[in-house]
C-alpha cells in the first residue's frame, strides 16, 4: 500500500496524473482544459463582482455618514 501511494505521489509531482477510466486518455490534458474554463469564468465573475462590491461599500459608507449628521 505504501508503495502504491509513493508511486502515485511521485507520478503526480512529475506531471503524470494517470489515465481516465471513462475516456481512456491521459488526465493531464482533460484537467488543463477544465481548469482553463474555470479560470475564464472566475475572471469574468471577478470583473463583475469587484466593481459592484466597491459601489456597495461606497453607498453604505455614504448612508452611514448621512445618518450620523442628521
Amino acid at each position: 500500500m505504501l508503495t502504491q501511494y509513493w508511486r502515485r505521489i511521485s507520478h503526480f509531482v512529475t506531471g503524470n496524473l494517470g489515465t481516465s477510466y471513462q475516456y481512456q486518455a491521459p488526465i493531464g490534458p482533460l484537467l488543463t482544459a477544465a481548469l482553463g474554463n474555470s479560470l475564464k469564468l472566475a475572471a469574468v465573475v471577478f470583473v463583475m463582482v469587484v466593481p459592484l462590491g466597491i459601489l456597495g461599500g461606497v453607498i453604505a459608507a455614504l448612508n452611514v455618514a448621512s445618518r450620523s449628521i442628521a
